[in-house]
């Protein structure tokens, strides 16, 4: 339901200061979904790309840091 609800809200309100936290809370869900967690990676990263000096682009860099973290893990790294 969020991800329909702020589909296109950037493109209507481009300059509304809560385009990242309600674009953030779309990386959460998508995150929460194994076969969208690449795709919130993505979202991240874009926000961090187009809103470089946003108060919560640390944040989401940690985020996308722990997401790249967990797609390594998963992908069973192998030493021995």
């Amino acid at each position: 339901m969020v991800i329909k609800l702020l589909h296109g809200f950037n493109k209507r309100y481009p300059n509304f200061q809560e385009v990242v936290p309600n674009y953030y809370l779309v990386a959460q869900v998508l995150y929460k979904n194994p076969k969208t967690q690449s795709k919130a990676l993505v979202l991240l990263n874009g926000l961090v790309k187009k809103f470089p000096n946003h108060e919560k682009i640390p944040e989401l860099i940690s985020w996308a840091k722990g997401i790249e973290l967990m797609q390594n893990k998963s992908t069973g790294f192998n030493y021995l």
